[in-house]
C-alpha cells in the first residue's frame, strides 16, 4: 500500500514556482546591473560584504539559468510535475547557494585591480609620511596670519586677482518652483530655483528647499558626480534637512543634473571639441585669468551670498558627498562664512591617494594650482579653523568607490592639533565600517548632532 505523500502535488509546484521566481529575478538584476552599471563602480554592496561584480554576476546568473532550466523542463508537453523534479530542484539550489556564499565570501573586500587584497583595507599604505612629526612639516601653518594668507593664495588660485565673488548673486532666482518631489519631502514649504550662469555656456542650477517649520539656519548640500540630488542620497539629505528645519541648498557638480552644460568646449586656439570628456575636458578651457574651477566652485559662493541676502540665517553649514565632499573641502578652506563643513567621502591627500586600496582622483583633485596655494591636509586647518567653525571628515573604511581604507588615521591627531594649537575651531575623523559610496545612517546621526550646536 502507498503511503500519503507528505507534501501534495500543489505544495511541490509552490515550492517550484518560487524557485523560478528566483531565478528569475537574480537573472534580471544580474542583466540590469551589467548594463545599467548598478552598484559602486567596480563593486557591490551584498549586507556586510563588499563583492567585485564579477563574482555577484557569476552566482546570480548561475542561479538563474539552472532554474530557468528547470522551469523548462517542466512545460514540456505531456509532462507533469513529479515529486522527483522538485527534490532535485531543492537539492542543486541549496548546493549551489551554499557554493555562491563561499565563492562570493572569498571575492569580498576587493579593489578592482591585480593588487586587490583584503590587507590593503586595514593597514596604512607605505606612503613616506608616516609619523605624526612627517605629516606635521606638511602643514605650514603655524598662527592666524599663515590661515590667511593660505586663504588668499586659494582664493587666488581660482579667482586670480578679481579676488571671492563675495557679491555676486544668481542671475534668476524662480520662488515656488514647480517641485515636483514636494509632496515626498517633510516639512516643504516651497522650492526656490536658483540659476548661475558660467563662462562658457555653462550654468549651475541649485535648489533651495524652504522649511514650512525653520530652525532659523542654513545648510547646503552638495551631491557631488552622478545623479541628480533630487535622487538616492541626494533626496535623503535633503528630507533629514528639512526634517530638522534647515533652509536647504542643494547643489549638483558641473555636467551632473539639473546643470546645463554646453555641447562644445572651445580650446585657446580656437578649437571646438565636443563636451564628452567629462571633468577632465574642462582643462581646455583653461587660459590666462580664467580657472576651469571657478565651475565647480563659485556656485556654491554665490549660493552663499543668496542665502545671506535673502535670508539671514543664523549660520550656513556644508555637507557634501564624494565630489560634493571635495566642494565642501575646499569651499570650506576658502570661505569662512561656511561654519561647520561635513566633507564624506570626498578626499585624501594626494601622497595618500596614490596608493591602494585607493587612486588618484579627478581633475579637479589633482590641479596642481590649487594644490599649490595649500595641500589637503592644509586645506582641512582652513575648513576647521576659526571662531565658532569646525570640521568634520567622514571617510567609508570599506567604501566601494574611493578615499577608502584606514589612510587617514596617519594624519587625523595632526590635524585636529593645528587646529586647537590656533585656539579657535576644530577638525575630526569619523572612520566607519560603512561599505557603499554613500552618508552612512551614523554618519547622519553625527552630522546633524554636530549641527545642532550652538556656534
Amino acid at each position: 500500500m502507498r503511503g500519503k505523500p507528505f507534501l501534495s502535488r500543489a505544495a511541490w509546484r509552490a515550492i517550484l514556482a518560487a524557485m523560478v521566481v528566483l531565478g528569475l529575478a537574480a537573472f534580471l538584476f544580474g542583466f540590469h546591473a551589467i548594463v545599467l552599471g548598478v552598484g559602486d563602480k567596480n563593486l557591490v554592496a551584498i549586507g556586510p560584504y563588499v563583492v567585485a561584480r564579477r563574482a555577484f554576476y557569476q552566482a546570480g546568473v548561475t542561479v538563474a539559468a539552472l532554474n530557468l532550466f528547470l522551469l523548462a523542463a517542466t512545460l514540456i508537453p505531456g509532462r507533469t510535475v513529479t515529486r522527483a523534479l522538485p527534490v532535485l530542484a531543492t537539492a542543486l539550489n541549496l548546493g549551489l547557494l551554499v557554493h555562491s556564499f563561499h565563492a562570493v565570501k572569498a571575492a569580498t573586500r576587493l579593489v578592482p585591480d591585480a593588487e586587490a587584497r583584503p590587507e590593503l583595507f586595514f593597514e596604512p599604505p607605505p606612503a613616506l609620511h608616516r609619523s605624526a612629526a612627517e605629516v606635521r612639516s606638511l602643514i605650514a601653518i603655524s598662527g592666524e596670519a599663515d590661515v590667511e594668507a593660505l586663504r588668499r593664495a586659494l582664493v587666488a588660485a581660482v579667482w586670480g586677482e578679481a579676488g571671492l565673488p563675495a557679491g555676486r548673486l544668481p542671475a534668476k532666482v524662480t520662488e515656488d518652483w514647480p517641485d515636483p518631489t514636494k509632496s515626498e519631502l517633510p516639512n516643504h514649504a516651497r522650492t526656490d530655483r536658483l540659476e548661475i550662469p558660467l563662462p562658457f555656456g555653462f550654468t549651475s542650477v541649485a535648489d533651495l528647499f524652504v522649511p514650512a517649520k525653520a530652525n532659523g539656519a542654513a545648510a547646503i548640500f552638495h551631491q557631488g558626480h552622478g545623479l541628480s540630488f533630487r535622487e538616492g542620497d541626494g533626496k535623503e539629505a535633503i528630507r533629514r534637512l528639512l526634517e530638522a528645519g534647515y533652509l536647504t541648498l542643494a547643489f549638483a557638480m558641473p555636467g551632473a543634473p539639473p546643470n546645463r552644460s554646453p555641447e562644445w568646449l572651445q580650446t585657446p586656439r580656437g578649437e571646438l571639441l565636443p563636451n564628452g570628456f567629462g571633468h577632465p575636458g574642462y582643462q581646455f578651457l583653461e587660459r590666462p585669468g580664467f580657472s576651469p574651477l571657478r565651475l565647480f566652485l563659485e556656485p556654491v559662493v554665490v549660493g552663499v551670498n543668496h542665502l545671506l541676502a535673502a535670508h539671514a540665517p543664523r549660520h550656513i553649514d556644508m555637507i557634501g558627498l564624494s565630489g560634493g565632499g571635495w566642494t565642501t573641502t575646499v569651499i570650506a578652506a576658502i570661505d569662512p562664512r561656511i561654519r561647520r563643513s561635513f566633507p564624506v567621502a570626498g578626499t585624501l591627500p594626494l601622497y595618500l591617494q596614490a596608493f591602494p586600496p585607493n587612486r588618484l582622483g579627478d581633475w579637479e583633485e589633482q590641479n596642481m594650482t590649487l594644490l599649490g596655494a595649500a595641500n589637503m591636509l592644509e586645506m582641512y586647518v582652513l575648513g576647521g579653523a576659526g571662531q565658532g567653525r569646525g570640521q568634520l571628515q567622514v571617510l567609508n573604511q570599506f567604501d566601494g568607490c574611493c578615499n577608502r581604507g584606514v589612510a587617514a588615521l596617519g594624519y587625523s591627531a595632526v590635524v585636529s592639533d593645528v587646529v586647537r594649537g590656533l585656539g579657535a575651531g576644530s577638525w575630526d575623523l569619523l572612520l566607519l565600517p560603512e561599505h557603499a559610496h554613500r552618508i552612512a545612517p551614523a554618519a547622519w546621526d553625527r552630522i546633524l548632532g554636530e549641527m545642532a550646536k550652538t556656534p
